[in-house]
């Protein structure tokens, strides 16, 4: 079996950045509008960061790839992730309103691995409170940090007790490949 790569979407494959950049002040209104037809979609494809596309195909073969995605709008959600043009390259999308440890542990529970280290998880995402939740319901899976410097200081880590910190930190995509190709003790 391949080991599992758990990706998150929004500010780890997909720039939310430039999204909310286009949706304007009136988020709520032009969100109803682009999900009613009203108004057309960006080119979400673009809004992808550049070393997405390279890096899903790369891991395509050697692992199983599963989008893990939170989001309050599941609708705004899979539309984005099926307009960026990601679907190709994943083998499962999960688009969670729990905890990303929750949804990451049912998934490993339905496909029959009883813990992460049967399947040699990797998790990669952006929020350090995601990897918290995912170390503490799985604490084998390898849990990556992913912060590409748009965000500033806000996904440094902070003072919470008991919290869990990443197994690794990257800045970009090309630096978790060559992370995930080095032998891990």
């Amino acid at each position: 079996m391949k080991p599992i790569l758990f990706l998150d979407f929004d500010r780890t494959l997909f720039n939310t950045g430039l999204f909310y950049e286009w949706l304007g002040e009136d988020e709520p209104e032009r969100v109803a509008c682009l999900l009613s037809g009203n108004i057309p979609s960006p080119d979400f494809s673009a809004m992808l960061y550049s070393d997405a596309r390279d890096f899903l195909e790369q891991m395509k073969d050697g692992y199983s790839v599963v989008l893990l995605t939170y989001s309050t709008r599941t609708t705004l959600q899979e539309l984005k992730i099926r307009e960026s043009g990601v679907l190709p390259f994943l083998d499962e999308v999960i688009i969670t309103q729990k905890e990303k440890g929750s949804a990451m542990r049912e998934y490993l529970d339905k496909a029959g691995s009883a813990s992460a280290e049967d399947r040699k998880c990797v998790f990669l995402d952006d929020e350090l409170m995601n990897i918290h939740h995912v170390k503490a319901t799985t604490p084998n899976v390898f849990c990556v940090q992913i912060n590409r410097g748009d965000l500033g200081d806000s996904l440094l880590p902070v003072d919470v007790p008991g919290a869990i910190i990443p197994d690794a930190v990257v800045s970009d995509l090309s630096e978790f490949a060559r992370l995930l190709s080095a032998p891990r003790p």
